[in-house]
């Protein structure tokens, strides 16, 4: 017998964090806070909390009809066969109470290690 391998669900709105910063030319360019808490020599969370209480904008998804759609679908699809969550959401939805929905729906969280 062959083993069936078992896709997990990665949302779609969670992959996508950047803290804004103004660029040269006056627009602004999202880099992912991972990236830069790392190369300060600290961790995601804790570089999250400090762009927050500078009144720094995380942007986490576009929000936009599409986006939700798929968001929901992808969801909807993987009920039950686990999901893949990055440290800050991770972070997030333990703190506003929402990770044990998380558990219930896909059964399985994973985070990367």
């Amino acid at each position: 017998m062959s083993k069936q391998r078992t896709r997990t669900a990665r949302v779609p709105c969670h992959l996508r964090f950047g803290a804004r910063f103004p660029t040269s030319q006056t627009r602004e360019k999202a880099v992912p806070l991972a990236i830069i808490a790392r190369a300060l020599g600290g961790d995601l969370v804790s570089f999250a909390q400090f762009v927050r209480k500078l009144g720094g904008r995380i942007a986490t998804c576009a929000g936009n009809s599409p986006e939700r759609t798929g968001a929901v679908r992808l969801a909807r699809n993987h009920r039950g066969r686990g999901a893949v969550l990055d440290a800050y959401t991770t972070w997030v939805a333990t703190e506003i109470g929402f990770l044990p929905a998380l558990k219930t729906w896909f059964e399985t969280l994973r985070t990367p290690a």
